[in-house]
C-alpha cells in the first residue's frame, strides 16, 4: 500500500544495511526514536486530561480532570476563515480525546498496530490544527513529519508489530 511512497527511501536504507553490520539496527533505533518523540506530547497532554497524583491513579482512576470539559467547551473552538466555531459534542470529544492522547501514543510507542496508532494521532493533530493554527509553523508541523514518517515506513524491527509478523512468518511489516 505505501511502497509506492516509500520507494525513494528504500534504495537508501538497502545501500546502508548491505554495506553496514549494523545498518539494519540503524533504522530499527531510527524508527523507535521516532515513535518515541511522535507519541510522547500526546502521551503528556493526555496525562494532564485525568485525576490524580501518579500515572497509575491516572490510568486506573478513569475519572476526567474537571479543566476537561471547561476547555472542550469554553476554550477550544475552530479558528478558521476568520471565526470561531464551537466543538460540537464536548463531553464525549473531551473523553475521546484523553483516551486517544493516552493510548494511541503508547500503541504508538509499543509498536503495535502502530500505523493505526499514528493513523489516529495524524487525525488529532489535524484537529490541534484547527483549533490552534498559529502553531502549524513550530509544532504541528513537526508532529505531521513524524507521524508521516511513521506511517509510510511503519513501525520497524524493534516492535511488537515486527515481532508478532516474525512469528506469522511474514516478511514485511
Amino acid at each position: 500500500m505505501f511502497s509506492k511512497l516509500v520507494a525513494p527511501i528504500a534504495p537508501i536504507q538497502r545501500i546502508v544495511e548491505r554495506f553496514s553490520p549494523w545498518g539494519v539496527w540503524v533504522f530499527a533505533l531510527i524508527a523507535l526514536y521516532v515513535r518515541f518523540q511522535a507519541a510522547l506530547p500526546f502521551w503528556k497532554s493526555g496525562l494532564t486530561k485525568w485525576q490524580g497524583d501518579t500515572v497509575v491513579q491516572k490510568l486506573t482512576g478513569f475519572e476526567l480532570s474537571s479543566s476537561v470539559a471547561y476547555l472542550f467547551e469554553n476554550e477550544y473552538k475552530i479558528r478558521q476563515f476568520g471565526g470561531e466555531i464551537d466543538l460540537p459534542f464536548p463531553d464525549v470529544l473531551g473523553l475521546f480525546a484523553a483516551l486517544g492522547e493516552v493510548w494511541l501514543s503508547v500503541i504508538v510507542f509499543l509498536g503495535l498496530f502502530t500505523r493505526l496508532g499514528a493513523l489516529g494521532l495524524f487525525g488529532m493533530t489535524i484537529v490541534i490544527q484547527l483549533v490552534y493554527p498559529e502553531g502549524f509553523f513550530w509544532l504541528h508541523a513537526t508532529w505531521f513529519a513524524m507521524l508521516i514518517l511513521v506511517l509510510l515506513l511503519g513501525p520497524g524491527r524493534i516492535s511488537l508489530d515486527w515481532l508478532l509478523a516474525r512469528m506469522a512468518g511474514a516478511k514485511s511489516v
